[in-house]
C-alpha cells in the first residue's frame, strides 16, 4: 500500500552527495576555465599591443619623426618598486633622435597595461621563447620616467615607416608558468613587423 502522505524530500546523505559530486565537477572545470580565460586575455592583449604598433607607426610616417614603443624589459635598471608593475606589462610611444635618444613622449598617450595574466615575453628575430630576450629591442637613453632618466628598450619607427631593425622583428605574447624551476610560454601569440614594408602582422596572417 502506497503511503500518499510520504514527503518529497531529499534525506541529509542524499544532499551531501549532491554537493560533493558538483564539487568534483567544479574542481574538474576551473582549470580548463582558468586555461580559456588566460588564452582570450592573451589574444586581447595581442589585438590591443598590435593596434598600438600600427598607431605609432602610423605617427612617425605623418610627423617626420623617429618614434618608439618604449617596453621595459625584465634587464631594466627601473627602481625595484616599479619592476613589477611595469617590466615587460608596459608600452609607451615617445619620439627619439637618430642617436636614440629621448626626446618626448607622444603627446595624450599614458603608459599602458597588460592584462594581468599576459607579459611582453620576447622580442627578437623568430618566434621561439628565448626566456625572455630582446635582443631585437633598442636600448632608448635617457627615458625620462616619472622624472628621472633610464635606458629601457623599444622598438623603434623611422619617419619612412620601417622598423629600425635589419631583420623581421616579432613580438611575442603570452603567458609564463614556472614549472621546476623553470619558465614555460603558454598561450603564445606572435606578432611581426616586417623589416622590407614595416606591415605589422598579427598571429598567422
Amino acid at each position: 500500500m502506497i503511503n500518499r502522505n510520504r514527503k518529497n524530500n531529499f534525506s541529509l546523505i542524499e544532499l551531501i552527495s549532491v554537493l560533493a559530486i558538483t564539487g568534483i565537477f567544479l574542481g574538474l572545470a576551473l582549470p580548463s576555465m582558468d586555461t580559456i580565460l588566460r588564452g582570450q586575455s592573451t589574444e586581447q592583449a595581442a589585438i590591443n599591443f598590435s593596434s598600438v604598433l600600427n598607431a605609432v607607426r602610423s605617427y612617425a610616417i605623418s610627423n617626420r619623426k623617429y618614434v618608439a614603443l618604449i617596453i621595459p624589459s625584465k634587464d631594466s635598471n627601473l627602481p625595484d618598486e616599479y619592476k613589477n608593475s611595469y617590466e615587460n606589462k608596459s608600452y609607451r610611444p615617445c619620439v627619439v633622435d637618430r642617436s636614440m635618444n629621448f626626446m618626448y613622449w607622444v603627446r595624450d598617450n599614458k603608459w599602458e597595461f597588460l592584462p594581468t595574466s599576459s607579459a611582453i615575453i620576447d622580442i627578437d628575430n623568430n618566434t621561439k621563447y628565448d626566456l625572455g630576450s630582446f635582443t631585437e629591442a633598442t636600448s632608448i637613453v635617457d627615458v625620462n620616467f616619472n622624472n628621472d632618466p633610464y635606458s629601457l628598450k623599444g622598438i623603434v619607427f623611422k619617419p619612412c615607416g620601417l622598423s629600425l631593425n635589419q631583420d623581421d622583428t616579432f613580438v611575442v605574447i603570452g603567458n609564463i608558468n614556472i614549472l621546476d624551476g623553470k619558465a614555460v610560454a603558454h598561450n603564445q601569440i606572435d606578432i611581426k613587423i616586417d623589416q622590407y614594408s614595416g606591415r605589422i602582422s598579427y598571429g598567422n596572417n
